[in-house]
Order: C-alpha cells, then sequence, then structure tokens
C-alpha cells in the first residue's frame, strides 16, 4: 500500500506583501528620512551661530566692564546735548576717572590720574566699526557700540578649504547705563 504525504494547508489568498505595499512604504519612508535630514542640518545651523555668538564674549565683556565704569562713577561730564563719538569721561567720587574711547577700530578702557596722563591702557574690543553715547537724563547715559562679527549663517557644511572664513556682519548693542544713586541730585 502506497503512503501519500498530507499537503499543506494554507488558507486561501496571497502570501506576504504585494509589490505597491512594498512601493508605499518605501516612499513614506523616504519622506519622513528627507525631512529629519532637513531638521538635522537646521539645528546644526543653529549650533554654529550660537557656537559663533559664545566664541566671541569680548562684546559682552567690554558692555559690562563699561557698565560696571559708569555705574561706579559720581558723573559723566555732557556739555551737549545729543550722541557724540567722543571719549566717554567717568569720574569717580574720589576723583579717579575711566576714559573709553574708538582709537581706530579699537574700543579703549583708558585709567587717567588727575593730570589726565593715561595709567593704564586695556583694548576691551576689536573690530568695532562704531561708537557713540549721550547723556540721555540727570544720572542716566545712553551707550551704542556696532562691532564685526563673524557670521556663520554662510558656512557651506562640507567640501569647504579649512582656509575658508565666514563673512562678517555688523552687530550693534546698546544700553542705558544709571549712575550711582548716591551721585544723583
Amino acid at each position: 500500500m502506497r503512503t501519500v504525504a498530507p499537503r499543506d494547508r494554507r488558507a486561501p489568498g496571497p502570501a506576504g506583501f504585494s509589490l505597491l505595499e512594498v512601493v508605499v512604504t518605501l516612499a513614506v519612508l523616504a519622506v519622513a528620512l528627507a525631512l529629519s535630514g532637513r531638521l538635522v542640518l537646521e539645528s546644526q545651523l543653529g549650533l554654529l551661530r550660537t557656537q559663533a555668538e559664545l566664541a566671541n564674549p569680548l562684546p559682552r565683556y567690554a558692555l559690562t566692564r563699561l557698565r560696571a565704569d559708569v555705574e561706579g562713577a559720581a558723573s559723566v561730564p555732557a556739555i551737549l546735548p545729543g550722541w557724540r563719538s567722543s571719549p566717554l569721561v567717568a569720574i569717580a567720587s574720589d576723583g579717579g576717572r575711566v576714559a573709553w574711547r574708538l582709537s581706530g577700530e579699537e574700543l579703549e578702557r583708558r585709567v587717567l590720574d588727575g593730570a589726565g596722563a593715561t595709567l593704564v591702557r586695556h583694548v576691551a574690543l576689536r573690530e568695532v566699526a562704531g561708537w557713540r553715547w549721550r547723556a540721555a537724563a540727570p544720572g542716566l547715559v545712553d551707550v551704542e557700540l556696532t562691532y564685526r562679527a563673524r557670521d556663520p549663517s554662510g558656512v557651506p557644511l562640507a567640501g569647504v578649504p579649512r582656509t575658508w572664513a565666514p563673512p562678517t556682519v555688523e552687530r550693534s548693542v546698546w544700553a542705558r547705563i544709571a549712575l550711582r544713586a548716591e551721585a544723583l541730585p
């Protein structure tokens, strides 16, 4: 007697995925990868911009130092109203003076003696495009500082020689600084 092997009993219908289902899945996956790639690229550019700002702390340092000098002053001589680019001299109550001035493209901080001679000269910021100040009101000084900074938004991501430097842009910072309260009338 002959024995017959039983046949596979599968459910009727196609087995596996159809070609159309595979193509649709790959298309959805391609769109998702393209969108995630764009997000990664935008986050990398944002990181470059933030890194460039943090890599140049000197504008913040210069403004902080200027603020400390003016806030500690008993007076700031302002002969005429309006904006001026002349040196800003902060006079302390003990008679000490600190002068801030633009020399070429450098913002300088000078500590002066009683006769006006420079005791200490310090370059607080380089690549300064503009500097101006005014006595806004009794006891208030407005300062505007414009400096050149690297613009990382124009940085290409690949295939660029290491000697390439990003373009520079001009940025401005503005501050209103109050003199010491005890020095005000």
